[in-house]
């Protein structure tokens, strides 16, 4: 719960999903269809353009190196970077979503009981819709919504749950 609050507070972490003001230009930018869509069609919807709008710098990382407006802008950033944008995104069109750090398979294993910083190097998103968790990484935008790349599959997670 420390760690959770601790990164909610910090500018390149959690203001990024929280400060509405990160996604206006970005909100402009998304096809009309997503105003009208149902949660999981507005969730397809932002997905499929960030994957095809947006290139993955091939970069990890648990903060933000940029604000996602810059990275928009840029079109290109690390794998936490279009994340968080996903993230925000969702979360303005009324979709449950929230930040899930992990540690790649080449980082090495997280220890469950009692989770630092260190042990992550990568964040992925979990949209809750319709009741049901999907976990979605733009750093993998090859694979459909809902399946994560091999990179990320490694067994634990830490989900922050705090607004």
């Amino acid at each position: 719960e420390d760690l959770a609050n601790e990164l909610m507070t910090y500018d390149k972490f959690g203001d990024q999903i929280t400060k509405n003001r990160f996604v206006k230009n970005i909100v402009e930018a998304l096809p009309p269809a997503v105003e009208a869509a149902t949660p999981t069609e507005k969730a397809k919807l932002i997905y499929a353009f960030l994957a095809n709008n947006l290139e993955w710098d091939g970069s990890y990382g648990y903060v933000c190196g940029n604000t996602i407006n810059k990275v928009f802008d840029e079109k290109r950033g690390s794998g936490v970077d279009l994340n968080m944008m996903l993230i925000a995104l969702l979360r303005h069109f009324n979709i449950d979503a929230y930040p899930v750090l992990l540690s790649t398979r080449n980082h090495g294993k997280v220890q469950p009981l009692y989770p630092f910083l260190n042990q992550f190097n990568h964040v992925i998103a979990v949209a809750v819709i319709d009741e049901k968790a999907t976990f979605l990484d733009l750093s993998a935008s090859d694979h459909p919504m809902g399946m994560l790349g091999t990179a990320s599959l490694n067994k634990n997670g830490l989900l922050i749950l705090n607004e």
